[in-house]
């Protein structure tokens, strides 16, 4: 897991929304709050959303939190349970083929 730190940096380089990524969610949201005092939008923190804070959104598009601090990412529970089952009825599938290779 990302520590505090490694999130207060990546916010600073565009994620506003604190997904882990940043993308279009992060440029609309600093789009929307141009112009204004919102701290979580005014990353160069001059107190006012300008094109300067779009821009380092914009120059840091598409980079994920994980892959930026080379940490592993943890799975999604509902992926997890997902590939589970998958490897589970997998498992099932060459125990059933052993077990009649057995008999035969």
């Amino acid at each position: 897991m990302p520590t505090a730190e490694q999130w207060a940096i990546f916010w600073s380089m565009g994620d506003v929304n604190l997904d882990g990524k940043i993308d279009e969610k992060d440029l609309d949201f600093i789009i929307s709050a141009m112009g204004t005092f919102n701290p979580l939008a005014d990353i160069d923190r001059d107190n006012l959303v300008t094109t300067a804070d779009l821009d380092i959104a914009s120059s840091n598009y598409s980079l994920e939190i994980y892959e930026y601090f080379g940490i592993t990412k943890p799975i999604d529970w509902v992926q997890g349970i997902i590939i589970g089952g998958f490897v589970l009825g997998m498992l099932v599938v060459i125990d059933q083929v052993i077990f009649a290779e057995k008999k035969s």
